[in-house]
């Protein structure tokens, strides 16, 4: 078979490519040189000749010699004739980004359990149907992408899928996980409701059977931990209610409609604030001064930033132990291919130690509302049943009051995001991040009136002898930095 009509070929170097953001991909024998847009969604039913932009056989190398050279040969990749390429290829039918497909699937698993849960458990109430459909989720996922890294046994949860009561099946699934991984996700010593509800097993069949391969166009192995936090920022966004008759409608949450949408932090701002912040922190500081350090995400969402910030600090461990291998034996080792890592048990330390210096130092926890929240809140500070009120002040902010974004970094975002969404062609590069968040930097710093400084801005206050003669701020600032 020739490899043009290689089907399986071609929906594996699609799949995976179009997991990992790559929007061009060359598949080749040598024999024939087959270029695809891999920016067309995969299907394992597709055609070898769906997105395919350009082949070439061996016999017509020579012909075609300064065409493959001038796109694809290192010299016209450092040019950006690839880049001009891909650009060239905009447009073709079926074009769509991981995240969004991805968003659109689960939306469509909390769609399906949602409304099967409020049609088989009628005493859930809306807060309590908000968290199981949520955990349900969280669970399956966490164990799907488990399976795809090895970490779990491959097709585990496939295989509960073809029981009868899958739910009931999976139950102790879950509960295995919360002894092997000790995560909030599985606790059922706290979550007494999980365990107890009913779902269809066509529900959760439909679900399961195609996250695996070949049905599935997601591969979890490599689908970014950034893709995910951004699909979960969306589809935080939406909530559950119930209707008179205990019908689940999924709709966007009020304060998410009244903002405009949710925004989700790019991961090129994520890495210029980390780098900035945590980086100057633990600068020069050694494993135990790092140990002492507490960090705090008060707008968490997905989690991205305390995502970025825990592996920015474990890379930093790890250029200090590979200073002295042989004294730090106990913390790093080297892989097969002689790269340096650290230990499980240094990683989870890192984790470990965060946690117990934040575990009982909590009194307020701030939320916009969301139904599900007041749940979480028991359950992870706890309720005293006598006194009728929680363990620790669960203050509620909302926009949708007039009380504005409870969050000034959700501010700052809301801002990136008005600023971003004006830009054309703004591909989110390292040059254009530092360019954006710096002329932010100088805008809150020197040119913006703060409530809290009673109208003035942060360098009026810091910097007296700083003067400006005219309105035009920005103008007085550049011709400033000329003069230096």
């Amino acid at each position: 078979m020739q490899l043009k009509d290689n089907q399986e070929s071609a929906y594996q170097l699609r799949r995976y490519a179009w997991n990992v953001g790559i929007p061009i991909s060359i598949l080749t024998d040598f024999e024939e040189f087959i270029v695809y847009d891999c920016r067309v969604k995969p299907n394992d039913k597709d055609n070898p000749n769906v997105a395919r932009i350009m082949v070439i056989n061996y016999k017509d190398y020579l012909e075609n010699f300064d065409k493959i050279w001038d796109i694809f040969s290192k010299e016209a990749v450092l040019k950006g004739s690839f880049d001009k390429f891909i650009t060239s290829e905009k447009g073709m039918k079926g074009t769509s980004e991981v995240d969004n497909e991805f968003l659109k699937e689960i939306e469509k698993w909390r769609d399906s359990l949602a409304k099967n849960l409020a049609l088989r458990n009628p005493n859930l109430n809306i807060s309590e149907l908000n968290y199981s459909v949520q955990k349900i989720i969280d669970r399956i996922l966490f164990l799907i992408i488990c399976e795809y890294k090895n970490i779990e046994k491959y097709e585990t949860l496939n295989e509960i899928a073809k029981k009868e009561n899958i739910y009931k099946n999976l139950i102790p699934y879950f509960k295995e996980a919360d002894d092997r991984y000790n995560s909030g996700i599985f606790d059922f010593s706290k979550d007494k409701l999980t365990s107890t509800l009913l779902i269809d097993d066509k529900i959760l069949k439909e679900i399961i059977v195609n996250l695996y391969y070949p049905k599935s166009p997601y591969d979890f192995s490599v689908l970014p931990i950034e893709i995910l936090g951004k699909v979960y920022e969306k589809f935080l966004g939406k909530t559950i209610r119930l209707t008179s008759s205990h019908q689940a409608k999924v709709e966007e949450k009020p304060e998410i409609r009244k903002a405009g949408g949710v925004y989700y932090t790019p991961e090129f701002v994520v890495n210029y604030i980390v780098k900035n912040t945590i980086g100057k922190l633990i600068e020069g500081k050694t494993p135990k001064q790092i140990e002492n350090i507490k960090i705090l995400d008060s707008a968490c969402g997905s989690g991205t930033f305390l995502v970025r910030a825990y592996t920015y600090i474990l890379n930093s461990l790890l250029e200090y132990y590979k200073q002295n291998p042989t004294k730090y034996k106990k913390e790093i080792y080297q892989d097969k291919k002689g790269n340096w890592r650290l230990t499980t048990d240094i990683r989870k330390n890192v984790l470990l130690n965060i946690k117990n210096k934040t575990g009982e130092q909590i009194k307020i926890c701030t939320t916009d509302g969301f139904m599900a929240y007041d749940n979480i809140v028991k359950q992870n500070w706890g309720y005293d049943n006598q006194l009728g009120k929680y363990k620790v002040f669960h203050k509620i902010v909302t926009q949708r009051k007039g009380e504005g974004f409870n969050i000034w970094v959700e501010r700052l975002h809301n801002t990136i995001r008005q600023r971003t969404q004006n830009f054309r062609g703004f591909h989110g590069s390292v040059e254009s991040a530092y360019s954006l968040m710096k002329g932010i930097e100088i805008f809150y710093n020197f040119i913006k009136p703060h409530e809290a400084l009673k109208g003035k801005s942060p360098s009026e206050l810091a910097i007296p002898s700083l003067q400006f003669e005219t309105p035009n701020r920005w103008l007085e600032l550049i011709k400033l930095a000329d003069k230096k």
